[in-house]
């Protein structure tokens, strides 16, 4: 099920790079739509083509810097904050998983069965927001949740199904960046509990909200 609606992904890409994207789209096919290419991809195994596969197409395509690069903000096998597992990947904002990554082979052709396993890894990074899994040739983005997803597959990506890759990890960042801007009171990836006692059962509801801001006469507003 997609996660924006057009009118949202329309919106964003006004406000991109357009030559920023341009060199994505072009360092995107020259590697992901090349023949030869993807099959070496199909014949690697999945711990072979790890750490290139985040460089392929997060640090090429998307522009994010690969640990132990100076400003990192993506780095291989993250360590969970509690215990001693680790995700395949993680995009990091001030030292934290804002993202954790779940790569697997090409021979696992259904991305949800490593759902369960991806979002353990969620689960134990407290700042955590997106979930990202891939075989390399088939890519879901996640946002909070396993039943909404976008899945893009990266070896026959169209020009627009491109954008949403591009804008997918930006529109929910962007958007809080501009309320902190706008509100210096606005509270980001604020986590959530109330109590609730009806009839002798004690019903405890707990989440985090996207952002948290005050009207002006005082109530939190999410």
């Amino acid at each position: 099920m997609p996660l924006f609606q057009t009118s949202v992904l329309q919106k964003y890409l006004r406000q991109q790079d357009a030559a920023a994207m341009d060199r994505g789209w072009a360092a995107f096919t020259a590697h992901f739509h090349d023949p030869a290419m993807q099959a070496n991809i199909r014949a690697l195994k999945e711990e072979q083509y790890q750490e290139g596969f985040l460089r392929d197409l997060f640090v090429q395509v998307l522009g994010y810097t690969l640990n132990p690069q100076n400003g990192y903000d993506l780095t291989s096998e993250f360590k969970n904050e509690t215990g001693a597992k680790k995700a395949d990947g993680a995009i990091l904002k001030d030292g934290k998983a804002l993202a954790v990554i779940e790569l697997k082979g090409t021979d696992t052709t259904d991305l949800a069965t490593i759902n369960t396993q991806a979002f353990n890894y969620k689960a134990n990074h407290s700042h955590c927001v997106y979930v990202v899994t891939s075989n390399f040739e088939k890519l879901r983005f996640h946002i909070h949740n396993a039943v909404d997803h976008e899945e893009f597959n990266l070896f026959t990506l169209d020009r627009p199904g491109f954008e949403r890759l591009w804008l997918g990890q930006a529109i929910h960042g962007r958007y809080q960046e501009a309320a902190l801007a706008d509100d210096p009171g606005y509270r980001r990836e604020v986590a959530l509990r109330v109590e609730i006692e009806h009839r002798g059962w004690r019903v405890v509801v707990s989440g985090r909200a996207d952002g948290l801001r005050r009207d002006e006469d005082g109530p939190r507003v999410v």
